[in-house]
């Protein structure tokens, strides 16, 4: 059995033209699978790198600022429906108080008839017990002098008769 040379790259003697890009001793020596573009295309990589590098800031920072945009429209949108939120809201509490004015008016001037109505009955009671007690007292030989006027307006109020006996006729 032959011993297997050892892993590796082969170095072998070629003979290779001497040009404007490759003037110096070890450009004599040539590897099997040695690329002699490596170089080039390691620069070609950094730029390519630095390239994709770039465009990926630029786009980061594009993002950012559409972001930022799109916040800021957020904000203000967010602040105009505050603002006629709080305009709404304005103009349903004015509206409340103008109702409530408004029934305040309306429950007041019904007490008031309400309490006319009342005092009206209330003197027409009045006026009416007067009678029956003036026909009672002219049935008794009583004269009435005298009705005043009922102490007040409300539901409990007084009035006082004043009577004289009549003095017999001969």
């Amino acid at each position: 059995m032959q011993p297997q040379p050892a892993p590796g790259p082969t170095m072998k003697r070629v003979t290779v033209p001497v040009g404007p890009d490759r003037t110096d001793v070890s450009s004599l020596l040539y590897f099997d699978g040695e690329d002699r573009n490596a170089e080039d295309r390691a620069k070609m990589q950094l730029m390519q790198l630095k390239e994709w590098s770039n465009q990926q800031v630029n786009e980061k920072r594009a993002r950012e600022a559409l972001e930022k945009e799109e916040e800021e429209a957020y904000i203000k949108q967010t602040q105009e429906m505050i603002r006629k939120r709080a305009i709404m809201q304005e103009e349903q509490d004015q509206r409340r108080r103008e109702i409530k004015e408004a029934v305040r008016y309306k429950n007041k001037m019904m007490g008031n008839a309400k309490k006319d109505r009342e005092a009206k009955e209330q003197l027409e009671a009045l006026q009416e017990k007067a009678k029956f007690h003036a026909q009672a007292a002219a049935s008794k030989k009583l004269s009435l002098i005298h009705i005043s006027e009922p102490t007040r307006l409300g539901m409990i109020s007084y009035a006082v008769f004043c009577l004289k006996k009549k003095k017999k006729k001969k």
